[in-house]
């Protein structure tokens, strides 16, 4: 079972997206209905350093 403190297979697919747009951190987190420190960390978690683009894919 995955902890309710990561995001979920869909909200990390979506996720990208929401970041393409220039969405913040605080909007995407009342759309996921999470914490604004839950979506930053798994953003930092999984960003791919040289290229900067988050992997949701690597994140599952």
């Amino acid at each position: 079972m995955i902890s309710v403190r990561f995001l979920s297979g869909f909200e990390r697919i979506t996720n990208p997206d929401l970041l393409q747009a220039r969405r913040s951190i605080r909007a995407i987190s009342k759309a996921f209905g999470r914490s604004p420190w839950t979506i930053s960390c798994e953003i930092r978690r999984n960003t791919h350093e040289p290229s900067g683009n988050y992997g949701p894919r690597t994140a599952q």
